[in-house]
Parts: C-alpha cells; sequence; structure tokens
C-alpha cells in the first residue's frame, strides 16, 4: 500500500504543466507547455516503470484530462 520510487523519467519535452493517468492505470499523459506537447507513456503494471509510447502536437498544455468512457 506505500509508494516507492522506481527511478526518473524524461517527460519527452520542455516545461512538464501536468499529468494524467487513465482510469485503467496503464497509461500516463504528460502535458509539456513550453514544447507544445502531450507525451504518452505505458506503464509496466509490475515495476511501475514508464515507456515512451507516442508525442502530439498540441497548443500550449496546461492541463491533461482523462475521461472514462463506458462501453458502447
Amino acid at each position: 500500500g506505500q509508494m516507492t520510487r522506481v527511478g526518473h523519467q524524461d517527460t519527452g519535452g520542455s516545461w512538464p504543466r501536468h499529468f494524467g493517468i487513465d482510469p485503467t492505470g496503464r497509461f500516463l499523459y504528460v502535458g509539456n507547455q513550453l514544447s507544445d506537447t502531450i507525451v504518452s507513456f505505458a506503464i509496466d503494471a509490475a515495476s511501475g516503470t514508464l515507456t515512451e509510447l507516442a508525442t502530439t502536437a498540441v497548443a500550449g498544455p496546461a492541463f491533461v484530462g482523462v475521461v472514462d468512457l463506458p462501453e458502447p
């Protein structure tokens, strides 16, 4: 039940402003305000380490929100 630091992860951009974890706990998204990007990471369930997946260009992200949508 306690958190343990497993390492440091570069956010893939400049000035990380906010982050969000999806409801499944499998993905983390970071908004990098000065580089105008949102970077997605996979979260390893066993170790908690992150693997960078993709970078998406956006205009100055200041907030990253993740929504749990119901199945269709």
